[in-house]
C-alpha cells in the first residue's frame, strides 16, 4: 500500500512539474520589463519549446526592443535549428511577425499591430548559445507615436515628452540658422502621426540665395566631366 501511494505521489508530482513546464510565462507589467531565453546569460539548454505571452490593456500594442541575441544559425541544409518565432496576436496561428536567429550584428525592434504577442524560443538537440535578452514596453497608441517617423528639415528635436521604446507623446523642436519656425515649436502625438512642423528660411532675399545655391548645384552635377584617361596610352 505504502510503494502504491509514493507510486502515485510521485506520478502526480511529476505531471504537475510537466504542466507548469509547459505553460507559457506571462507578462503583464503595464511598465514594461525584461524577457530573457532560458539560464541566460548561460548557455539555453538543448531540446527547448519555452512560451512568452504579452499582454497589453486594449488600445495598445506592443515594442520589443533586443539588447543581445546569440543562437545556433542554420544547419547544413540550410534549416534553423535554434530560433525565436513571434507571432503578432491571440493565436498562435496568428501572423507571424519574424523568425529570429544567428547573432544580432545591430539593434533591433519589433512593434507588433495588437495588444498581444505570442513567442516561442526552440532548440534543437545539438550546440547551445548565450540565446537573447529582450526589453518589452506596452505603448498607448492613442497618445504615444513613433520617433522614426518624426524628421526635420534644417532643425532638430530639443527634447520629448512621455519618452518610450523610441514613441513619444510631443517634442519641442528648434530650427537652424537662418530658419524660423512655421507651425509652432512643438509637435504633437495625433492620430498615430505627429503634427507638421516647418522651419523656413527667415527672408524672401534668403529663400531667393537657397534657390540659386540649389541650382548652380543642379549645373554642376549635370554639367559632363572628361573620362580620365590614363597616364601613358596603350600602344596599338
Amino acid at each position: 500500500m505504502m510503494t502504491s501511494a509514493l507510486l502515485k505521489l510521485t506520478l502526480i508530482g511529476l505531471i504537475c512539474a510537466i504542466a507548469v513546464s509547459g505553460s507559457p510565462e506571462w507578462h503583464n507589467d503595464p511598465d514594461g520589463g525584461v524577457i530573457r531565453s532560458p539560464n541566460y546569460p548561460g548557455n539555453y539548454p538543448n531540446n527547448q519549446n519555452y512560451a512568452y505571452v504579452i499582454n497589453a490593456p486594449k488600445g495598445y500594442i506592443v515594442v520589443l526592443t533586443m539588447k543581445s541575441f546569440i543562437t545556433d544559425d542554420v544547419n547544413s541544409l540550410g534549416d534553423k535549428t535554434d530560433y525565436l518565432k513571434i507571432y503578432d496576436g491571440r493565436k498562435n496561428q496568428d501572423p507571424v511577425g519574424i523568425d529570429l536567429y544567428g547573432t544580432m550584428t545591430s539593434p533591433y525592434r519589433y512593434i507588433s499591430n495588437n495588444r498581444r504577442v505570442r513567442m516561442k524560443f526552440i532548440s534543437d538537440a545539438n550546440g547551445t548559445f548565450p540565446g537573447f535578452s529582450m526589453r518589452y514596453d506596452v505603448i498607448n497608441r492613442k497618445s504615444h507615436c513613433d520617433l522614426e517617423g518624426l524628421a526635420v528639415d534644417h532643425g532638430a528635436i530639443d527634447f520629448c515628452n512621455g519618452t518610450k521604446a523610441r514613441f513619444a507623446t510631443q517634442c519641442t523642436i528648434h530650427c537652424d540658422d537662418g530658419y524660423q519656425l512655421h507651425g509652432g515649436a512643438v509637435t504633437h502625438c495625433l492620430h498615430n502621426y505627429f503634427t507638421q512642423v516647418h522651419c523656413q528660411l527667415e527672408s524672401p532675399d534668403q529663400m531667393q540665395a537657397g534657390l540659386d545655391d540649389v541650382s548652380n548645384d543642379v549645373i554642376k552635377a549635370s554639367k559632363p566631366r572628361s573620362p580620365r584617361l590614363p597616364e601613358q596610352l596603350p600602344r596599338k
